[in-house]
């Protein structure tokens, strides 16, 4: 007997974008062929063009296809948030006129 198949719920989706537009954070995107069809946004470029949302986030390489359609998607991909490194803070700075640290929880992170 056959075990049943693990059915995968749907990725929540941003609506695509043109190739030529760039995302405004880091962190792996869905991409259209002949990219993807998930490639990693960091260091102003694409990486990787890998099976899934987790292994785009690992890649390493630059992708062949830098001007693709893409959307971004919603899913834990274990890798530490790329703002704030898996501190779950942000530090900002020092405010001189208060003489204050300029520390604040990430925004990006999932809450604990």
């Amino acid at each position: 007997m056959q075990s049943p198949k693990k059915l995968t719920p749907p990725l929540q989706a941003t609506p695509w974008f043109d190739g030529q537009a760039t995302p405004l954070r880091e962190g792996p995107y869905q991409r259209r062929h002949p990219a993807g069809p998930y490639s990693c946004w960091a260091q102003g470029r694409w990486y990787g063009d890998a099976p899934s949302p987790e292994a785009a986030a690992q890649a390493r390489r630059p992708s062949r296809r830098q001007h693709a359609v893409w959307r971004g998607v919603a899913g834990n991909t274990g890798q530490p948030c790329s703002i704030c490194r898996g501190s779950r803070v942000v530090d900002l700075g020092f405010d001189e006129e208060s003489g204050r640290d300029l520390i604040d929880d990430c925004l990006d992170c999932e809450p604990a």
